[in-house]
């Protein structure tokens, strides 16, 4: 059911990787080639909405995540590496990601790359009806994953998400690029 949801949005799967593990067998990961534009990829997790996750609220729902990078910038299998392992510490404590939530800093998400940790929010560059897939019980929510720089982690802390989506909206953000700089101070 979700991989027709993605499909309907973003075309057709262009690979696919399975995490080889006994407790959660079917979660994996997706790529799309030239989506949300030509020159970028989008990847999705899929089997991560097969566990309930719960809202601070109580409200119960079920996610997958997305993340898009430049499409030839970075290595496929370190990004997807990343989201599987992502996915199962979400699986592991049942608690579903908030908009404006960041989770971070760490050591580096992915080798290699400046930004340090993720912050949460609606895939604002797809169509309204991805956001959010309603023929499960609970919903299947899509969260985009922006890469954040640790600056921009402290800043979010200190001053809220509401500030830090309108520092985005002020600036041109590179969004795809995990080497940016950053936005705030």
């Amino acid at each position: 059911m979700i991989l027709s949801h993605l499909e309907r949005s973003l075309g057709t799967v262009s690979k696919s990787i399975t995490l080889v593990d006994q407790v959660y067998p079917n979660l994996h990961v997706v790529f799309f080639s030239d989506q949300p534009s030509i020159g970028l990829t989008t990847f999705s997790t899929i089997g991560l909405s097969n566990t309930i996750l719960e809202l601070r609220s109580g409200r119960q729902v079920r996610q997958e995540l997305i993340f898009t990078v430049r499409s030839e910038s970075y290595d496929t299998g370190d990004i997807a590496s990343f989201l599987l392992t992502f996915s199962e510490e979400l699986m592991k404590t049942g608690i579903a990601l908030m908009r404006g939530e960041v989770v971070g800093p760490g050591d580096s998400l992915i080798p290699n790359v400046t930004c340090s940790g993720v912050y949460a929010c609606g895939p604002v560059f797809f169509e309204k009806e991805f956001h959010v897939l309603t023929s499960t019980n609970p919903p299947t929510i899509l969260v985009w994953l922006i890469p954040v720089l640790e600056n921009e982690i402290k800043f979010i802390r200190q001053f809220g998400w509401d500030s830090f989506e309108n520092e985005l909206e002020k600036q041109n953000v590179d969004f795809w690029n995990l080497d940016r700089e950053s936005i705030v101070i």
